[in-house]
């Protein structure tokens, strides 16, 4: 019920109202990518619980042993049973069959664009958050010290392999 002005934030206009009403919507299934398994994990799991929801964790198969430690630590700190569970397997089995059960109310998913248009087709009308590759442009302005620029776009591209959204890609 709370009511939020438009011009309470940057960019916003005066002649807009935004009623904000904090429901929980029931079970988000939280997919994060497998280059940073513990990260973008914490980043899904804690808005969802915070926001009132049960959560079905379903981390990347190359990230699956980070995600058990992350929900195992989440039940010795004594979480309700039941709040928080992980389900692992390959993503185009286990991964869609539950982006299609009944049961979940909300998608969170970061990763390639192919596998998030593939979700969203599957997903229906269940509401999603998709976090996708990107086309990450490296720009040198013109009093730039080109060396060192170039030195910083060969590190934003190939670090971590350049499997990262953030990666200089152009």
């Amino acid at each position: 019920g709370e009511s939020l002005k438009g011009d309470s934030f940057p960019g916003g206009s005066k002649s807009k109202i935004a009623i904000v009403d904090r429901v929980p919507l029931g079970v988000v299934l939280a997919i994060p990518p497998f280059n940073y398994p513990v990260n973008l994990a914490a980043a899904k799991l804690a808005p969802a619980l915070i926001s009132g929801n049960a959560v079905i964790f379903k981390p990347a198969t190359q990230g699956a042993i980070s995600g058990i430690k992350m929900i195992e630590a989440l039940h010795k700190a004594n979480f309700p049973k039941g709040l928080v569970n992980i389900l692992t397997g390959r993503g185009s089995v286990i991964g869609d069959y539950l982006v299609e059960h009944k049961g979940i109310n909300m998608i969170s998913f970061t990763g390639g664009t192919n596998t998030g248009t593939r979700l969203a087709k599957k997903a229906g009308m269940i509401p999603l958050v998709l976090e996708l590759g990107g086309k990450d442009p490296g720009i040198v302005c013109e009093d730039a010290d080109v060396n060192e620029a170039a030195k910083q776009i060969i590190s934003g591209a190939f670090s971590y392999s350049g499997q990262r959204c953030t990666a200089i890609k152009r």
